[in-house]
């Protein structure tokens, strides 16, 4: 899977790499669509942009702490800070990193190690 890359999901997404087709479409179904799905009609100039992602990235110089919010009286906030490629998307990790026990399926939570999903280089 770390050498898997994905292409950018669209109804005219055409690869010669069957796994990663199949992993397309496994995450398109996971989100109840299909690639045909993904074409646009209106407005005629609208598109999905072409192109890969590596399916995993690393993570570099993760770190969290929490402290009181200043903005919420009473509550507390989380703070990142990590380093992703370019073509990273810092919300995917986010979510993956804040997902409750429930929502991951299991009773661990993601390890700081983890690699994540996919896709512009952000610092959070």
């Amino acid at each position: 899977m770390r050498n898997i890359e994905l292409p950018f999901p669209s109804a005219k997404t055409r690869t010669d790499d069957e796994a990663a087709l199949a992993l397309l479409d496994a995450v398109l179904a996971d989100e109840g669509l299909e690639r045909r799905q993904l074409r646009f009609k209106y407005p005629k100039d609208s598109f999905f942009s072409k192109g890969v992602r590596p399916a995993l990235i690393d993570i570099a110089g993760l770190s969290a702490s929490i402290d009181d919010d200043e903005l919420h009286s009473g509550r507390r906030k989380l703070i990142l800070n990590f380093d992703l490629p370019r073509g990273s998307y810092a919300t995917m990790l986010v979510k993956r990193l804040t997902q409750s026990e429930q929502t991951l399926g299991t009773s661990q939570t993601p390890a700081a190690e983890d690699t994540v999903d996919q896709p512009d280089s952000e610092e959070g």
